[in-house]
C-alpha cells in the first residue's frame, strides 16, 4: 500500500484510514519514535497527514469533507504545525490554499516519512514469517477443538509461520493443568473450571451442549435437564471435565445422573448410546457430526446449557515468541467464532 498517493483518493473513509494509520505507528513505534523531534520542536503524524491532505484537495475545506473532520480542527493542528516550525505553510488563494515553499519541503518530507511506516508491517510480519521454534499445545480428548477448531487455526498459522511447529498433547484436564505448572507444555485449551492455581485462564468461546439418544426412540425438540433425572447416562469417567460438568448441571437441577456406565473416549461413549445403554450429554459439534452418520438423535436443551473454552498458560513462564503468535491466533479465532455465533 502507497501512502505517497493523494489522499483525495480516500473518499468518506478518511477520518478512519487516520485513525487506523495512527493506530499502527503507534503500535510500531516508541514514543520516541512516533514525532520527529528538533531542539524541543515536535512535529506530529497526524499533523503530517493533515497538511498532505490540504495540499492534496488545495482546500481545508476538501480534506475536512474527505477526512470526515471538522475544519476548525485541522486549521488548529496546521497552525501548531506553523507556530513549531516558525514558518507559514500555506497561502491563501482566491479559490482554496497553496504551499509556501516551507509547505512543500514539509509535504515532500512528509510523504517519505509516511511512506516509511507504511512500510514497517511488513517488514515486521517478513521477519516474523522467518521465526522457527515449537509450540507444545495441550488439549482435552473430549473436546470438538482438535477436530472441528484446532486444524482451522493451525492451517492459518502456519501458512504465516512456516517454521514453527505445534505439537499437541492430548490428556486429561487435570494432567495438563499439572504439565503446564512444570513446563512440560506451554499452553492448551480447557473447559472451565479449573485449579487455577499458578495458571493464567482467558476466556476464549463457549460450547453449546445438547442431548444424544440412540436412535429410533422418541424424541423431544428439546428437554429440560429435571426431565432427565430418570434416565441412564453414558458418562465420560469423572476425571474428565465433561462428566463434571453434566454432574454439576444436574445436581443444579436436584437430582444426581443415574449412570448406566463410565467411559474413557468419545468412540466408547457414542458406541454405548448408539446401542442404547443410555443417552448423554456433548458438545454441540460432536453431536451433529455423530447424528449426519446416524449414529445418535438429537436435542437441545431448555433452557440452553454451555460450558467455557479457555486458554491456559502458566503464570511463572511468560510465554516466548513462538507460543504467543499461537495465542494471538487462538484469540483472533475465539472472536470470529464467537462474533459469527459459529459455536
Amino acid at each position: 500500500m502507497s501512502y505517497g498517493k493523494n489522499l483525495s483518493d480516500m473518499g468518506n473513509n478518511g477520518k478512519q484510514w487516520v485513525t487506523n494509520f495512527e493506530a499502527i505507528a503507534e503500535s510500531l513505534l516508541s514514543s520516541q519514535m512516533s514525532s520527529v523531534k528538533n531542539e524541543g520542536m515536535v512535529m506530529t503524524l497526524h499533523q503530517l497527514v493533515l497538511l498532505i491532505a490540504v495540499a492534496d484537495h488545495g482546500s481545508i475545506s476538501g480534506a475536512a469533507t474527505t477526512l470526515n473532520m471538522a475544519q476548525p480542527t485541522i486549521t488548529y493542528q496546521i497552525r501548531a504545525l506553523e507556530q513549531e516550525l516558525g514558518q507559514p505553510l500555506l497561502e491563501r488563494q482566491p479559490r482554496g490554499v497553496s504551499l509556501t515553499s516551507a509547505g512543500k519541503i514539509v509535504v515532500s518530507e512528509g510523504r517519505k516519512v509516511l511512506e516509511v511506516i507504511a512500510g514497517i508491517p511488513n517488514k515486521i510480519e517478513q521477519r516474523l514469517a522467518q521465526v522457527h521454534g515449537e509450540v507444545m499445545l495441550g488439549m482435552s480428548p473430549v473436546t470438538p477443538f482438535s477436530t472441528h477448531h484446532f486444524p482451522a487455526v493451525y492451517r492459518l498459522f502456519h501458512e504465516y509461520y512456516p517454521g514453527i511447529k505445534v505439537t499437541v498433547i492430548e490428556e486429561r484436564s487435570e494432567k495438563m493443568q499439572e504439565m503446564i505448572r512444570k513446563g512440560q507444555i506451554d499452553i492448551a485449551v480447557l473447559a472451565l473450571p479449573i485449579n487455577g492455581w499458578k495458571l493464567n485462564i482467558e476466556p476464549l468461546w463457549k460450547e453449546k451442549l445438547v442431548v444424544i439418544l440412540p436412535v429410533g426412540r422418541s424424541l423431544e425438540p428439546s428437554y429440560h435437564i429435571h426431565s432427565l433425572k430418570n434416565e441412564q447416562f453414558v458418562m465420560m469417567r469423572p476425571e474428565y471435565s465433561l462428566a463434571q460438568r453434566i454432574s454439576a448441571m444436574a445436581q443444579h437441577a436436584g437430582f444426581l445422573p443415574k449412570i448406566s456406565v463410565e467411559v474413557a473416549s468419545l468412540g466408547a461413549l457414542v458406541g454405548f448410546v448408539r446401542a442404547g445403554m443410555g443417552i448423554s450429554i456433548v458438545p454441540r459439534e460432536l453431536a451433529q457430526s455423530w447424528e449426519s452418520l446416524g449414529y445418535v438423535c438429537v436435542a437441545e436443551l431448555d433452557p440452553p446449557q454451555d460450558r467455557q473454552l479457555a486458554l491456559v498458560s502458566s503464570k511463572n513462564s511468560p510465554m516466548n515468541l513462538e507460543v504467543s503468535l499461537f495465542a494471538k491466533s487462538l484469540r483472533a479465532y475465539a472472536q470470529e467464532i464467537s462474533s459469527e455465533g459459529i459455536v
